[in-house]
């Protein structure tokens, strides 16, 4: 699940008295890490995607609504990239080619 000093979740998981990945067969693994993924992301997906609902319903007027929409977006950006760094399965770039 994780390669030579990659700190994700599935690293914290793997110590002595856990071991989660060795507890998990290895064909679900991969499986397992996109189930983990999508649910560290689906909070912040939810929020951006009623945010876009919200703001395709109403017109934007005040600047202080559009720099708080902005940096929503920002932040929900931000979360689900750290949710696939920390979740998702790690794949060496080597390996792929």
């Amino acid at each position: 699940l994780f390669e030579d000093k990659v700190a994700n979740l599935w690293c914290a998981l793997s110590v002595k008295p856990i071991r989660l990945a060795q507890r998990i067969p290895h064909a679900l693994q991969p499986l397992a890490a996109m189930g983990l993924t999508l649910a560290l992301c689906l909070p912040a997906c939810i929020k951006l995607f009623h945010l876009g609902k919200t703001k395709h319903q109403q017109q934007l007027h005040s600047h202080q609504q559009q720099h708080q929409h902005l940096s929503t977006l920002l932040l929900g950006a931000s979360c689900t990239a750290l949710s696939f760094f920390l979740g998702a399965f790690h794949v060496h770039e080597k390996s792929i080619l």
